[in-house]
């Protein structure tokens, strides 16, 4: 068997699809025709001249191999094959508005929104804005997934969730078909137990040298206290190392290290009474709180949009001051 070039290949499959395209024109047009009873309001219609009509129409019967109107009548009737094509057509006509209206932006949000939740940020208000999405939009079925940051980032790319909401790290670097923006920002504190021996204003070299207890790398707050204090030109030692920040701040608690972690997370923790935060003349270090999304969100788009909203609204609540001097630095 004699083998085709690669050009040949490639027209031929343009030969295949394009007659497939136009026959939805000529369906559209013969069931305009069928519903409005002449050529004339069928073109006004489809705002297309009388001739393009009828030329859809005869196209039409010659792609069936069979009339469908009896021009014997004016204006022309269905014939028998005509009204069983013209039932097929209608269906064929509402499947693929079906289909297209499935990544419709102005289509109400309707199935499944996947979105992946950063270790630190899943409390119990971040969880009620996104209960609120389903409140405004109760066609939709909310399903969350937490895990690595950089792992929320490609499955967002890879189409496997809607939206992740991760905080920003340093050295992390956006694929270019996700966008990003940032939602709010969560305070950072350096905490040790309140029986700790520590001055309440440590020196950044006294506090490299502290024992400390850290979350693994791609939860954040690891990154910013590594950029700290490479920045500085400082090691540090890692004395613990886990994943969840209520064990995190137990260990702080019993005086055994220092931690770095969110403001809030020290305040509303259990043995919030045995944490004493420590202050530096620095500047205060942050985490921004960014909603990745993928750049063709479809019907879902507003869904996604109402969740920066809520979340946009909840730092502002939670950090008044911070929101007004930025918003008074951007003027």
């Amino acid at each position: 068997m004699l083998q085709q070039k690669p050009v040949c290949t490639k027209f031929i499959i343009v030969i295949i699809f394009i007659p497939e395209a136009h026959m939805l024109g000529e369906m559209r047009a013969f069931s305009i025709f069928a519903e409005v009873g002449s050529v004339q309001a069928a073109a006004a219609r489809l705002c297309l001249t009388q001739s393009a009509v009828t030329r859809q129409i005869k196209r039409l019967e010659q792609e069936l191999g069979t009339p469908l109107l009896d021009r014997r009548f004016k204006p022309p009737i269905l014939t028998p094959a005509g009204s069983t094509v013209l039932e097929r057509c209608r269906d064929i006509l509402q499947k693929v508005a079906d289909l297209r209206s499935i990544s419709s932006p102005t289509k109400e949000p309707e199935g499944k929104l996947r979105v992946g939740v950063g270790y630190v940020l899943s409390d119990d208000e971040f969880i009620g804005c996104l209960h609120e999405v389903t409140i405004r939009f109760p066609q939709i079925v909310l399903g969350i997934k937490t895990d690595w940051h950089h792992e929320l980032v490609e499955m967002v790319r890879q189409n496997q969730l809607d939206v992740a909401i991760i905080p920003r790290q340093p050295e992390l670097v956006l694929p270019q078909d996700v966008t990003a923006k940032v939602a709010g920002t969560e305070p950072l504190v350096f905490v040790v137990g309140a029986k700790s021996d520590r001055t309440r204003r440590p020196t950044i070299g006294e506090l490299a040298r502290l024992p400390w207890i850290v979350k693994p790398r791609g939860t954040g707050s690891r990154e910013v206290l590594e950029a700290f204090l490479s920045g500085k030109g400082l090691p540090f030692e890692v004395a613990s190392e886990v994943r969840d920040e209520n064990l995190q701040l137990s260990l702080v608690a019993r005086g055994t290290g220092i931690a770095l972690v969110t403001r809030r997370s020290a305040r509303r923790h259990p043995r919030s009474k045995r944490l004493r935060a420590l202050k530096l003349g620095t500047e205060p270090l942050k985490l921004d709180v960014m909603v990745i999304r993928g750049n063709h969100p479809g019907c879902l788009k507003p869904a996604i949009d109402m969740i920066e909203e809520q979340l946009s609204a909840m730092y502002a609540r939670r950090h008044p001051r911070r929101v007004a001097a930025t918003r008074k630095a951007a003027s």
